[in-house]
């Protein structure tokens, strides 16, 4: 069962991920799928009560690094601007509270920082090589890529736990 849903999940992934990278939009059935077969996956591995515990945690982190990004706007720009589809797409903030459910809040941050600094470099590295190329960032596609990577790393290494705080401690000590 944990196979075929992990399969699932990595399948929905990378066809959110060649969605968003090609037309820079995410069908909203897709989401709906991974939210679906993430949470229950999620649920399998660690119960219900921790489930909406890191649920809840995550939304709030998530819903404050939003409300962060949005003040920056705001000072930039020194009007109240609403971010949303200009400036960072619906699909993508969606796609990171739907990740949210599969870490503790730690490792949800480090998941976090550690994909938009993924997404920076990949980023920078396509501007150098097509500088005349002004298009979004496919953030929903990178966050995509950069969660089946470490779904990838959890399965070659079993002792590594989303939900455990000290699984990146754990692991670098290995």
């Amino acid at each position: 069962m944990h196979l075929v849903l992990l399969c699932l999940v990595m399948a929905v992934l990378f066809l959110i991920a060649a969605q968003d990278f090609q037309y820079r939009k995410i069908p909203v059935w897709m989401l709906i799928i991974l939210i679906i077969i993430n949470s229950f996956r999620n649920y399998l591995m660690i119960g219900w009560e921790a489930l909406v515990y890191y649920t809840i945690s995550n939304m709030l982190a998530g819903l404050s690094l939003f409300m962060l990004v949005w003040l920056y706007y705001v000072a930039k720009t020194g009007k109240i601007i609403n971010i949303l589809d200009s400036q960072i797409g619906t699909g993508d903030v969606i796609l990171i509270m739907i990740l949210g459910t599969g870490f503790s809040t730690l490792n949800f941050l480090l998941f976090l920082v550690s994909c938009f600094l993924f997404t920076l470099f990949l980023t920078l590295i396509k501007k150098m090589i097509y500088p005349e190329n002004n298009q979004t960032i496919p953030l929903a596609g990178y966050l995509s890529l950069w969660y089946l990577l470490i779904l990838f790393i959890i399965e070659t290494f079993p002792e590594t736990l989303l939900f455990k705080d000290t699984t990146l401690t754990d692991f670098l000590y290995l």
